[in-house]
């Protein structure tokens, strides 16, 4: 079964990435969905399974989420001064209630302007 088959929620591709923090690490948020996260960064995260705090700021206000680490691979496009970028799966875990809501706010938002831009 593929993958997005798998999806119980859905999830929105960021035009422009957001910069946040994966614990330590600077991460760019590139994909949200409010189960969910995926994260570029250069930096090696812990290995999958392992948690992490994720918070970044968004237009509603910051979000700060507990994460489990699913899977880490190689990205294959090469944009960081050509060291490889890493693309990282984030479960999420928890979240205080106005990061939950400021994320399902955001990824309402971001669904809408898709569907509205893609109509035209």
């Amino acid at each position: 079964m593929l993958q997005s088959e798998r999806r119980r929620f859905h999830r929105v591709l960021l035009v422009q990435p957001i910069r946040a923090f994966a614990g330590a690490t600077p991460v760019q948020v590139v994909d949200a969905s409010i189960a969910g996260l995926r994260v570029l960064h250069q930096n090696q995260l812990p290995q999958a399974g392992a948690t992490c705090r994720v918070m970044f700021q968004s237009e509603f206000g910051p979000i700060s989420v507990d994460c489990e680490i699913v899977h880490t691979v190689e990205d294959p496009i090469k944009d960081f001064d050509q060291s490889p970028t890493l693309q990282t799966g984030l479960r999420v875990l928890a979240a205080d209630r106005q990061s939950q809501e400021r994320l399902r706010e955001m990824i309402a938002v971001l669904s809408t302007h898709r569907i509205n831009h893609n109509e035209h």
